[in-house]
């Protein structure tokens, strides 16, 4: 299994996606197995319900992204090669950002915001500037504020770039990026002077940010 998804409302149903491209649906509590479905072709990297859990999203190493009808668990529409501007590799996380506004992050190092009532491509951001695109900038994670309205993405070099929603616009870049330690963090104190949390790693890296940024995890 490689992602799971809950919907808290009745029916109650927990989703699952493995690597043997199966999502499987159960329903409870208890829960118990309700079908098997095999709308993709390779690995289901994640599913996610948009927030008045109507709908949900599923995405794979198959570079398609579905969008399911989550009262009769079937697939509404999809988004695959034949898409304008698809994924041109493996997407490896969705959010949603209202509930006709999803995005995805994918290992072709783009985070693409989809606008469903178009059935389109809204805007393609990158982590940095297209011409300076490396391995390093290969999507691996994606999370969304809506309390803040910022969209975050990871990438393999342990970058967090996070972009202000109202912001948005093709191919824009970061609002701002925040630069991870690579190694085992040994110290950490808040300076309430400069209003930042300030880290050295065991290389002698030193890391300093905004105080409100360590708030994002009770958003996510």
């Amino acid at each position: 299994m490689l992602t799971a998804a809950f919907k808290n409302t009745k029916p109650y149903r927990i989703i699952t996606g493995a690597e043997d491209n199966s999502i499987i649906i159960s329903e409870g509590p208890p829960f118990r197995f309700q079908s098997n479905k095999k709308e993709h072709s390779n690995f289901v990297s994640c599913i996610k319900f948009n927030p008045d859990y109507t709908l949900f999203a599923s995405v794979g190493f198959d570079k398609k992204i579905n969008i399911w009808d989550a009262a009769e668990n079937q697939v509404l529409y999809s988004f695959d090669s034949s898409t304008p501007n698809m994924h041109t590799a493996s997407i490896i996380y969705v959010v949603w950002i209202d509930k006709s506004t999803l995005a995805t992050v994918s290992v072709d190092k783009t985070v693409k915001v989809w606008d469903l009532d178009a059935k389109s491509v809204k805007y393609t951001l990158y982590p940095l500037d297209k011409a300076s695109l490396g391995e390093p900038q290969v999507g691996c994670g994606l999370a969304y504020s809506d309390s803040l309205k910022l969209l975050i993405s990871l990438t393999l070099d342990g970058k967090i770039n996070v972009w202000e929603v109202e912001k948005l616009c093709e191919d824009k870049g970061p609002d701002f990026v925040v630069h991870g330690h690579q190694s085992s963090v040994t110290h950490v104190r808040y300076a309430k002077a400069v209003d930042k949390l300030v880290s050295i790693d065991n290389q002698g890296k030193i890391s300093n940010l905004k105080f409100l940024f360590i708030n994002f995890n009770f958003y996510f």
